[in-house]
Formats: structure tokens, sequence, C-alpha cells
């Protein structure tokens, strides 16, 4: 399954991450953009 995270402001967007414990995540632990902005709207697309 394809997610993304779309931040419309920041003209950004990210695909999710589906993790071993079938969670979706849009960052990883190192070495990935993990500056997400709070607050702000998002929109995610499946």
């Amino acid at each position: 399954m394809l997610v993304n995270l779309i931040l419309m402001i920041k003209k950004i967007i990210l695909d999710g991450i589906k993790e071993k414990t079938n969670r979706l995540s849009f960052s990883q632990n190192k070495d990935s953009y993990n500056k997400l902005p709070l607050g702000d709207s998002a929109i995610i697309l499946a």
C-alpha cells in the first residue's frame, strides 16, 4: 500500500514506511528528514 504525507506549506511529500510492527512512519530514526512541523496541516494520501 502506498501512503504519502503531503505538507503543502513546506512543499514536501513524504513516503510512508511500513515498520515491522505494522505501524506506518513518515521518518526513519536516522539519516532522513525528521523535522516534521508540529501544528501544521497535512494531507494523508492512501
